[in-house]
Order: C-alpha cells, then structure tokens, then sequence
C-alpha cells in the first residue's frame, strides 16, 4: 500500500486536543485524524461548522498582522495517506466548499466536542 505525505494546518488548541486524544486512545493522530473525518464527515459537507472554520474573506493573502486576538495561530502537521484517503478528503473539502485543513480542523472539532459526533 503506497502512502503520500501530505500537509495539514491546524489551529493550534485542535492540533493539541488531537495529540492528547490519540495519546489516551492509544492511536497514532493520522489514524485519529481519519477516525474523526470517517464519523463527522456527512455533518460538515453542508454544515455551517464547517464554513465557520476559518473562513476566507476572497484577499490575496492573511495579514494575521492586522487583528489582535482574531484566529488561533496554525499549526503544520503531515499524515501519511493512501491514494483513496487523499481522494476522499479532497472530495469532502470541494463538497464543504473549503480546502482540506479546514475540512479536518471541522471533522476534529466536531468529533472532539463533547456529546457531539464522537463514537470513541
């Protein structure tokens, strides 16, 4: 099975809760990560969660510079996926209308909200 890294933004405080839930559930956070997008990922393909996650406001680029507070800072994290993982996921971010970090950062905050999704 052939397995290609691919980059994956996540704010900061999700990037942290993913490394201690797939720390206590005794699981890698790629394998976490692809947990939590096959149980959320019906609820975010047309879900305002899903738009609310850091959404883009049309410019060339973020000036973060500019807003105090404002979003979490990212952080860079790379899983390794199969050819049909990467399809899928590109699929869910065109059907969410967002690109694929912020269709896992949804997935992830959803499948870690308490009482949400989660089937841990």
């Amino acid at each position: 099975m052939y397995l290609q890294s691919i980059t994956v933004y996540l704010p900061r405080t999700t990037a942290q809760r993913l490394t201690d839930a797939a720390a206590a559930a005794g699981m890698t956070r790629t394998a976490f990560i692809l947990q939590a997008v096959n149980a959320t990922h019906t609820s975010i393909a047309n879900s305002t969660e899903a738009a609310q996650v850091d959404v883009d406001d049309g410019d060339l680029f973020a000036v973060p510079q500019a807003h105090r507070g404002g979003k979490p800072p990212s952080v860079q994290t790379t899983i390794r996926v199969t050819d049909d993982q990467l399809a899928g996921l590109t699929r869910l971010a065109a059907q969410a209308g967002i690109n694929r970090s912020r269709a896992i950062t949804a997935c992830l905050e959803l499948y870690l909200s308490p009482g949400k999704a989660s089937t841990r």
